[in-house]
């Protein structure tokens, strides 16, 4: 299960709620956790501000896009 998806759980809040707290949309907060769109360093950074979750969690999970290019910043 995505990092997002088990605190999104244990936070007891909706898909809606979470894509909110990490400044994106519903849609493309499913597309990360299912896998179809990588994580931009955006939305890692506020993760991180927002929750706590440690980057090097969310780096080693993730492919990281730039969100202004849609390509990979790896």
């Amino acid at each position: 299960m995505h990092i997002f998806e088990e605190l999104r759980q244990k936070l007891q809040l909706s898909k809606s709620e979470m894509a909110c707290r990490l400044g994106t949309t519903r849609s493309n907060y499913s597309n990360i956790i299912y896998g179809r769109q990588g994580l931009s360093k955006e939305i890692a950074l506020r993760a991180y501000e927002e929750f706590g979750l440690p980057l090097h969690e969310l780096l080693r999970q993730e492919r990281i896009t730039d969100r202004a290019t849609g390509t990979d910043a790896n």
